[in-house]
């Protein structure tokens, strides 16, 4: 499967609905269950699998606005609401003001270059993996270099 071929088969979940959501560090593998509708009433069922997952970094939103978080209602909605992949990574996430003199002396050596991009209405999940897999299909990916 070509980059393209991926970047329509990620655009065929965009704007979906999540209804699960689970991380396997067993496995390796993140997981999302979404429904796309195409129209109020009319949705399929779809299931997102990354697999190969060496990182992942959540955020609940941007800058201290990640701490205002609220139990979510009965009827909330929470939006996948664009998923990317980023052949060569997007930069490298890690530990860069390690104030603590024990924790310097190997926190340091923990970073990623992630190369997947999960927005979920305001919060982003960034996954370094190797795969992924929509419903049947699956795309085997490398993994960008650091």
């Amino acid at each position: 499967m070509s980059k393209k071929e991926l970047e329509i088969m990620l655009a065929s979940v965009r704007a979906s609905i999540i209804t699960s959501f689970s991380v396997d560090l067993l496995n390796n593998c993140v997981m999302f269950t979404v429904h796309t509708y195409h129209s109020e009433v009319d949705y399929v069922e779809n299931t997102i699998v990354f697999g190969g997952v060496a990182s992942y970094f959540f955020s609940a939103g941007k800058d201290n606005a990640r701490r205002d978080l609220y139990p979510p209602d009965i009827d909330d909605i929470r939006e996948m609401s664009s998923i990317y992949f980023y052949e060569n990574g997007i930069g490298s996430i890690g530990f860069v003001d390690i104030t603590d003199e024990w924790a310097k002396r190997w926190v340091r050596y923990y970073g990623s270059n992630v190369n997947f991009l999960v927005e979920m209405t305001d919060s982003v999940l960034f996954i370094e993996a190797n795969r992924i897999r929509i419903n049947d299909t699956e795309l085997i990916v490398e993994y960008p270099s650091e």
